[in-house]
């Protein structure tokens, strides 16, 4: 036994022979991808080990999202990322993926549950058909149904679009620039303080040097949390990385005394709390019961889905669009100064257009992923076998010429005004940047509202233009979700006259 130890001790010291081994595995490892692997005829970079190589590489760099669109040009509407990974822009198949629920999610996804399993996080199908069917249709639907969405408006534009446009009055008074970026991120941090955590965080009052409540940079480090857990695994431990989970600790925290904060001022009946929760989210979610079984949501639960829950440039990039946009938000408001209510601009035809095109164009979304079920699925002609990871590619839907037409590149808000109502209803079918069926987001309707506000009072209140010399770069970059590579827009604001 001695000696067979000794073998192996110095076999494993042979360092040319370890490289010759290791070169061989790696060889059939490469032809067993491109040989006998099930999606070997699927087109792609090969061999598969360097598209995953790749793949890996624009993940971590944040040209993902760019690089599947340009690997889409290349290679159609199915390609292979990795010897057990396609991704696809075939929008039937996207279609039947996010309308059921059959489709699993893969493991990276777990690493995003944070305090408690949610419709977020959760692979288990049979537990994510029992939140959406029965827990969260019954529960938290109504939260977001269109009576409740119609009594959150007042919430919303005073934490969202008036907060912004005073906080705007204000650089514009001082001549200087601010970055559209950061005040809107603020704003919608406000916003969802303001509906589900029972108040604005109160970010856009705060001085510049005072920075934002605390909460944003707790959501920041969490997500962070996520993708750090889904690349080190085990090695990702709260000795090493203190600043993430003690994010991720505070948030829950904060989370749960606001949840029963709430609860007791309920119990007390204190009319302060009833003036106020009246329309939010938070008040909805735990007076929520299930017809049917009579059935609420815990603390926990409550927690865990407050938890879950760039439009500016293209129009200084269009100033045609913007001007067209100016003249009819105001004949729609003669008033410069009045409150503005979501039914005055909803069906303004060229503001929605103009948000269907930036949404298309620059989703804040990224491509989620999917497990092929028992049983397979075809995908552009071929089959994929059970267990294969699909990423549907929202971007590249986006910029489908059969659907978006020859320009579908271009910033063109006319496509939505100028369509057959069969080209509309092909193009909104079309839109993922709320995913749709089963994977919708829930509160979709919330966040059209929001953007309509607010559009609607910065460009009615105020001349906006890119200060001259200013280099933005909004080339979309993923992290989590997708963002700007430059990090921020510049934008000069002059009041209105009239």
């Amino acid at each position: 036994m001695l000696a067979f130890y000794d073998t192996l001790l110095a076999i494993a010291w042979n360092w040319p022979w370890m490289i010759v081994a290791g070169g061989a595995c790696l060889f059939i490892k490469i032809l067993a991808d491109e040989l006998w692997s099930p999606i070997a005829r699927v087109p792609g970079v090969r061999p598969a080990l360097l598209a995953r190589l790749l793949t890996l590489y624009h993940m971590a760099t944040g040209s993902f999202t760019a690089y599947t669109v340009s690997m889409s040009r290349r290679y159609g509407k199915l390609y292979r990322l990795s010897s057990n990974a396609v991704a696809t822009t075939d929008v039937d198949a996207i279609r039947l993926i996010y309308s059921s629920t059959r489709f699993k999610k893969p493991e990276c996804y777990r690493y995003f549950a944070f305090h408690r399993d949610s419709l977020l996080s959760t692979r288990d199908i049979e537990h994510h058909r029992r939140l959406l069917l029965l827990s969260q249709k019954r529960l938290v639907g109504p939260v977001f149904s269109t009576t409740s969405i119609t009594e959150l408006e007042p919430l919303v534009y005073r934490a969202g679009a008036a907060a912004m446009a005073k906080r705007v009055a204000q650089y514009a008074d001082a001549g200087q620039p601010f970055d559209a970026m950061a005040l809107s991120r603020l704003a919608t941090l406000d916003v969802i303080g303001e509906v589900a955590f029972g108040g604005s965080f109160e970010s856009l009052a705060m001085a510049q040097d005072e920075g934002s409540h605390p909460v944003f940079r707790w959501m920041n480090d969490m997500t962070h949390l996520g993708v750090l857990k889904q690349v080190f695994g085990r090695l990702c431990q709260p000795w090493i990385m203190p600043r993430h989970f003690a994010s991720e600790r505070m948030l829950v925290e904060f989370t749960r005394s606001v949840v029963q904060g709430r609860m007791a001022a309920i119990a007390s009946d204190h009319p302060t709390t009833r003036d106020h929760a009246a329309k939010d989210v938070l008040q909805r979610l735990i007076e929520a019961v299930d017809p049917a079984t009579g059935d609420r949501l815990d603390v926990d639960q409550i927690i865990a889905e407050s938890i879950v829950q760039l439009t500016l440039h293209l129009l200084m990039e269009h100033p045609d669009v913007y001007h067209r946009l100016e003249r009819e938000l105001l004949a729609a408001i003669p008033d410069r100064d009045q409150a503005i209510s979501h039914a005055t601009v909803r069906h303004l035809p060229l503001l929605n257009a103009v948000l269907y095109e930036s949404m298309r164009l620059r989703p804040v979304g990224s491509a989620s992923q999917r497990v092929v079920p028992s049983g397979g699925m075809v995908i552009a002609g071929v089959y994929l076998p059970p267990g294969l990871v699909v990423h549907p590619i929202t971007s590249g839907v986006h910029l489908l010429p059969e659907i978006f037409g020859d320009d579908a590149e271009c910033f063109r808000p006319d496509r939505w005004l100028a369509a057959t109502p069969e080209q509309l209803r092909g193009m909104r079918q079309c839109l993922l940047t709320f995913s749709l069926g089963a994977r919708a987001c829930i509160g979709r309707s919330l966040a059209w509202m929001e953007l309509r506000l607010m559009l609607s009072v910065l460009v009615r209140r105020f001349v906006l233009s890119i200060p001259p010399c200013t280099k933005t770069d909004m080339t979309p970059v993923q992290r989590f979700g997708l963002k700007p590579r430059g990090g921020r827009l510049d934008v000069l604001a002059v009041h209105r006259t009239k």
